[in-house]
């Protein structure tokens, strides 16, 4: 009997790489991987750290060493599905979890910088603030016009 492949394999660095995006970009739900020997994996998500998984009827922690013999598989992510897999796990944080896995290439996710200027824009006048002065926002004020008259201050 012949096997029919519908998606195509990613090896478990390519496999990382995408878990490690929907991890920067915060996201939140279900990480599946069906490995090349018929094994289901998953990770679940939220707001872009890792809370709990499962490789077969292995859950949580005692999963991760079983992951490392993955050699590829096909993935897909489910923002609706979502569920913590029974119980609590207390998985050690996002960062430890990519390096248990060896996976090297692991990037945290990017924080906002606090030197960098905000722009924001209140009633059409653009303002800057930066946050060493956030508190003293200068505008001009806006012209008053009462039927179609400029009123002069």
């Amino acid at each position: 009997m012949m096997r029919v492949q519908t998606k195509p394999l990613l090896a478990f660095s390519g496999l990382m790489a995408t878990l490690n995006q929907l991890c920067n970009q915060a996201k939140t739900g279900t990480f599946f991987i069906s490995t090349e020997d018929n094994r289901a994996v998953s990770f679940v998500l939220k707001n872009g750290q890792i809370i709990s998984c499962s490789y077969g009827h292995f859950r949580g922690e005692m999963a991760l060493p079983y992951m490392r013999q993955i050699q590829a598989g096909s993935y897909a992510f489910s923002e609706k599905v979502f569920f913590s897999l029974m119980d609590e796990q207390h998985l050690p944080d996002t960062a430890e979890i990519f390096a248990l896995l060896n996976y090297q290439d692991y990037t945290p996710p990017m924080m906002p910088s606090e030197t960098s200027e905000k722009t924001q824009i209140y009633r059409g006048i653009t303002l800057s603030q930066s946050p060493k002065n956030a508190d003293v926002i200068s505008h001009r004020k806006s012209r008053r016009i009462y039927r179609g008259q400029i009123l002069e201050n």
